[in-house]
């Protein structure tokens, strides 16, 4: 078995703290580190209304940058290419409301950490943002 780098080791740690955070709002933890060839999700989470894909992204407490800068175009794109290979191997409907949100996660230990979670913090036009309505009619 291979054995972690101290930096794999950190940003591990860092999906577990954010996925307990997300679950302590009452979200569902989809799926974990789901891979394809063009990209990776952290965290799959479902909220009740919004799918959500979300990166972490974790540093030490005293980095001099936010996590979230990591974060650029590239990365965006191959998050969302990402999601669309999830929807179709999870087989999610397509009119499913989406959010890309970014967790950033500053360690000073393993067991002592703060959390900002970014809602909403980019998107694509190919996903539906807002849930449907649904409307109803009187005859």
């Amino acid at each position: 078995m291979k054995t972690m780098t101290e930096e794999q080791k950190i940003g591990y740690r860092g999906e577990q703290v954010v996925a307990q955070e997300y679950r302590s709002r009452g979200c569902i933890i989809c799926t974990a580190n789901f891979r394809v060839l063009t990209g990776e999700l952290d965290l799959v989470v479902y909220d009740g209304t919004y799918l959500r894909f979300v990166e972490v992204k974790t540093r030490a407490a005293n980095t001099a940058f936010a996590p979230q800068e990591a974060v650029d175009s590239q990365k965006q794109h191959r998050i969302v290419s990402a999601a669309r290979a999830y929807f179709k191997a999870a087989k999610i409907e397509d009119n499913t409301p989406v959010r890309f949100d970014i967790a950033e996660v500053y360690m000073r230990t393993l067991r002592d950490y703060d959390i900002h979670i970014i809602e909403d913090a980019f998107f694509d036009d190919s996903f539906v943002k807002e849930p449907v309505k649904k409307r109803w009619r009187r005859r």
